[in-house]
């Protein structure tokens, strides 16, 4: 439940900090004080994306911080699984830059939007002076039948078998229509393939053919630089080695007489070895190398239909041809096993749509179970709320196979006795709208467990001794849990176990803002009086006002 809230340079709020009861909390205010500002506020908090229009002063950033106890509401998993902290005690902070910058913290632990948004849902359900239109939808109306029977998790079993069914269909459209491509293009592609396939290109080949070639097409200047190499080194006229012998003889005296020597002796010894080495293996391949005129024919050709194949399908790399070698033969592999495939995609999504019809049987007997139930739990709390002849019906119509099942429903309403209920979008005005939803939303709180659930003026439409029932209902809701109604009700009002009330004021500077505050008995007793008369207190609605709060 959410404890504290702290808003600061938020359009009107300059600077709040209120702390929160258990119970129903009554937050009343004159119209424009700023209870839309709240809403605003908290939704900021839990999630939903920010204007950067919306600061009280532009230069400086926006933060809103609220603190919920946990105690109780068995959220350690979520905390563990998206690794957070957890503590009885939960610290969510939102803070807007004006560089447009915007920053959300669980704990301390900077984190996404959409994780802030998962965490709320789980701590606050908001309904504003727009949700009631939400009935309209029919994603609602599911979940709304679907929570009270319990029905959520068959709902995600019966999805994961739905997405597989639609991948598979998907799939077997994808086979059938690269089928008919493939068929238009078969002769083409075998040309293509066949040619491909006889050139046999093995990977890198290309490389390996080009260093033969190069290698044979100089092989007249190789061999006469192989000659003046080894003839440089050996030759009958200047002989290199004959040098170099002289010079290690001349290093072995030295050293004999100088010992510093040595080690160069040693060193000059050590490369003549690897000099003589080196020139070995020239003539090693000197000797070797023999032109072969029909292997560099060869050569030639093979490298000159490679080339062609290169520009003709378009490719820098010669291992490029061996991709569309394989990407020839895997479409026309396709060709030949078309009906094998699909009579092995089609038995698939035969079994698939059988295990699908079955679990949205189960699903759908599971839901109607649930109707009765709900019919008469929104009937019997119309009643109590000014609605004496209120007839309220789903009706649960079959469709196709889709993500949800197979189950449309249709909430019917009707407030006159001997009249058939009809379209609740057709039949019901804004404040039977209203009250049709607080009986659904009491029906939800005690099914899914929530924290703290916020009304913005649920009970716009209605007065009198409708309120007064309207106030006992969110009373009675905030026994288990925590209630917090924007009312303009002074019966609502009164049913609070405590009050706050939003207001305006000018701050030292001259500007206008929204401030909030606990009321005291006293504060409290003429807030509601000046509900009942006005801004004027009189005798009569302070004891109207002390008569209310006394119930």
């Amino acid at each position: 439940m959410l404890r504290k809230l702290h808003i600061k340079n938020y359009i009107l709020i300059e600077n709040v900090s209120i702390d929160f009861e258990e119970g129903f909390t009554a937050l009343t205010g004159e119209t424009g004080a700023g209870k839309s500002i709240l809403l605003g506020a908290l939704s900021l908090l839990l999630g939903e994306r920010a204007d950067f229009s919306n600061f009280f002063e532009a230069d400086k950033k926006c933060t809103i911080e609220g603190v919920f106890d946990l105690e109780g509401f068995e959220l350690n998993s979520f905390f563990d699984k998206n690794d957070l902290d957890y503590d009885s005690e939960a610290i969510i902070r939102r803070e807007i830059h004006p560089n447009g910058k915007s920053r959300a913290f669980i704990n301390d632990t900077p984190t996404n939007l959409n994780l802030l948004k998962d965490l709320g849902s789980q701590l606050i359900d908001v309904h504003s002076q727009f949700s009631s239109s939400q009935i309209n939808s029919q994603k609602y109306r599911l979940n709304i039948i679907d929570t009270v029977s319990d029905s959520t998790a068959d709902l995600n079993a019966y999805k994961l078998v739905y997405f597989d069914f639609k991948k598979k269909e998907k799939q077997l459209i994808e086979v059938e229509k690269n089928y008919q491509e493939l068929t238009r293009d078969q002769e083409f592609l075998n040309f293509q393939h066949k040619e491909l396939e006889t050139l046999d290109l093995k990977f890198d080949e290309e490389k390996d053919l080009e260093s033969e070639y190069d290698l044979m097409a100089n092989s007249e200047d190789l061999l006469k630089i192989y000659t003046n190499i080894i003839n440089s080194f050996e030759g009958e006229e200047s002989s290199s080695r004959a040098a170099l012998s002289s010079i290690n003889k001349l290093l072995i005296e030295a050293s004999k007489i100088n010992e510093s020597l040595k080690e160069i002796s040693s060193r000059f010894v050590s490369a003549f070895i690897e000099i003589e080495d080196v020139i070995k293996e020239i003539e090693n391949v000197s000797e070797g190398f023999e032109y072969d005129q029909e292997r560099f024919n060869y050569l030639e050709e093979r490298l000159a239909e490679i080339h062609r194949l290169k520009l003709k399908h378009g490719v820098i790399d010669a291992n490029e041809l061996i991709e569309k070698r394989e990407d020839y033969s895997s479409k026309l592999d396709s060709v030949n096993h078309f009906e094998e495939d699909k009579q092995r995609l089609e038995k698939e999504l035969s079994d698939l749509k059988s295990s699908l019809m079955q679990l949205a049987i189960e699903l759908s007997a599971k839901r109607a179970k649930a109707l009765p139930i709900i019919n008469e739990s929104v009937e019997e709390v119309l009643k109590t709320i000014g609605i004496p002849d209120a007839v309220f019906k789903i009706e649960k119509e079959k469709t196709e196979l889709s993500e949800n099942g197979i189950d449309n429903f249709v909430f019917l309403f009707s407030a006159n006795k001997g009249k058939d209920p009809q379209e609740v979008s057709k039949s019901a005005s804004g404040g039977e709208l209203s009250r049709i939803m607080l009986a659904l939303k009491m029906l939800l709180a005690n099914k899914m467990d929530l924290p703290t659930l916020i009304f913005d003026e649920i009970d716009t439409g209605v007065s009198g001794e409708v309120a007064d029932q309207m106030g006992k209902i969110l009373h009675t809701l905030g026994k288990n849990r925590q209630v917090i109604s924007i009312t303009h009700l002074p019966q609502v009002a009164a049913k609070g176990k405590q009050h706050m009330k939003i207001f305006k004021q000018e701050n030292e500077n001259g500007k206008t803002i929204s401030g909030l505050k606990k009321l005291g008995d006293k504060e409290r007793l003429e807030e509601i009086a000046k509900m009942l008369s006005g801004e004027k207190l009189t005798e009569a609605s302070m004891n109207n006002a002390k008569e209310l709060l006394s119930h």
